[in-house]
C-alpha cells in the first residue's frame, strides 16, 4: 500500500491513456493502488 507524499491516500484519476494518475502528487499507475 503506497501512501501519497502529499498526505493520506492517493487521489487516483483515470486518464485518457487508460492509466491512473494521482491528482495530488502526480504518481502514475496502471491500476489503483
Amino acid at each position: 500500500m503506497s501512501a501519497c507524499p502529499q498526505g493520506g491516500e492517493h487521489d487516483w484519476e483515470l486518464g485518457t491513456d487508460r492509466k491512473f494518475h494521482c491528482t495530488k502528487c502526480g504518481a502514475q499507475s496502471a491500476r489503483r493502488l
